[in-house]
């Protein structure tokens, strides 16, 4: 089970806010060698920030990932990307496809993650990846 919380934030505030979510002090996150967080002792998280939205994925029993993007954002060469990245995906919304990739990298799955695209908030376009199976338990806006 994964538990999702979001706040709107800067994304200097990243640390402090998967601190305050999972009850850590600043100096137990640790970074792997590709720069993503973790805890020596769990749970598994992934934390994502853009255009002013935080998101924190958790999850006690296996790697997860997740990604955020504003949903009104215009990226540059998107045919070109697409194209490389996500062919025969052309009726599927870029930042869809984007923040799924996103999420799959950042949760050490792969193309073998389960993706979830949960409805957070109208303004964003939030991806989460986990194991086959998995499924959002919780979502909590925090201030």
């Amino acid at each position: 089970m994964i538990k999702l919380y979001y706040t709107m934030a800067q994304p200097s505030e990243s640390r402090a806010f998967a601190c305050r979510v999972l009850g850590c002090a600043a100096q137990d996150i640790l970074l792997h060698e590709n720069g993503k967080p973790y805890l020596a002792n769990g749970p598994h998280f992934s934390i994502s920030h853009s255009g002013g939205m935080l998101l924190l994925a958790v999850c006690e029993s296996s790697p997860v990932g997740c990604d955020v993007e504003p949903a009104n954002r215009v990226v540059k060469n998107e045919t070109s990307i697409r194209t490389k990245l996500f062919p025969g995906n052309d009726d599927t919304p870029f930042l869809q496809l984007w923040t799924a990739y996103e999420a799959r990298l950042k949760s050490s799955w792969g193309e073998a993650a389960n993706v979830i695209h949960p409805d957070i908030h109208e303004n964003f376009i939030c991806a989460v990846a986990a194991h086959e199976g998995a499924s959002i338990a919780q979502v909590s806006h925090l201030d």
